[in-house]
């Protein structure tokens, strides 16, 4: 099962939203920052998704993104695309010092930060983006907690959804279920789902090590937001015809350890 695949789509996707705070903003001029930035590129932020270029045009950020469209939907996110900017803005409220400096510096050069997203195999575009007075007013009323921001992160991903692994599971959401933030998985073979249900302990250890593999920002930031919620992450799956679901879950003492926190 590549629970190991999706959970690198599911943090690159969140990471496109946040991947400016990646950049060091010690430097008092916004266009070192940028340049710097770019000089890092290409990075990949994940399966899915890679930042291949950041500039400065027309007193723009631009980062540009190439995504890989066997794994996630340029349409998707064209079909909605007040969700995405809606998302965006939360995770720019109360945002941490490094973030803080380089929002700043954008709206001291009264400049507007702008997504692109372009398909790899289908050459499709997607752009939002976040004006300098919105960005301000996002400081001015910011009152977005942990928990916000964890719901944008989920809200952004499940305009993915459905995701298919090619396992014979189907991603179909992820939800906050309280204490747990679930992946649900729907299941093709009954006999898969059995071997699932009955080798649980198993499952959980693959997905743990497969987690602990995980690496850079990108794997890190969803982990984060689950943790700073005081939530654990767990993978419900379900097959049709039987009611009863299996899941399987991951504390948050369990992931806390698995980010090293």
């Amino acid at each position: 099962m590549k629970n190991k695949f999706f959970s690198r789509v599911f943090m690159a996707l969140v990471v496109c939203i946040l991947s400016f705070s990646m950049s060091s903003c010690s430097d008092s001029k916004l266009k070192v920052v940028v340049s710097s930035l770019d000089a890092q590129c290409p990075q990949s932020l994940g399966l899915a998704i890679e930042l291949t270029h950041v500039f400065f045009e027309d007193n723009t950020v631009v980062y540009s993104y190439t995504l890989d469209e066997d794994y996630a939907s340029i349409d998707n996110l064209s079909a909605n695309p007040e969700s995405v900017k809606n998302n965006i803005l939360t995770m720019f409220q109360n945002p941490n010092d490094d973030m803080k400096q380089f929002i700043d510096m954008v709206i001291d050069a009264k400049a507007d930060v702008r997504y692109v997203y372009k398909g790899k195999a289908s050459g499709k575009e997607f752009a939002t983006t976040v004006t300098a007075a919105e960005l301000q007013e996002g400081l001015k009323n910011g009152v977005a907690t942990g928990g916000d921001k964890l719901s944008a992160a989920i809200s952004s991903t499940n305009t993915q959804m459905p995701v298919d692994t090619g396992s014979g599971i189907v991603m179909t959401k992820v939800e906050d279920c309280g204490d747990v933030v679930f992946y649900f998985a729907s299941v093709s073979e009954l006999t898969t789902f059995n071997m699932i249900s009955a080798n649980a302990v198993s499952v959980k250890e693959n997905i743990v090590n497969s987690l602990k593999s995980l690496d850079g920002a990108a794997d890190r930031l969803f982990f984060k937001l689950v943790v700073d919620a005081g939530k654990g992450l767990g993978y419900r799956y379900s097959t049709e015809g039987v009611d009863d679901t299996v899941d399987v879950v991951i504390s948050n003492a369990e992931l806390r350890e698995i980010i090293g926190e």
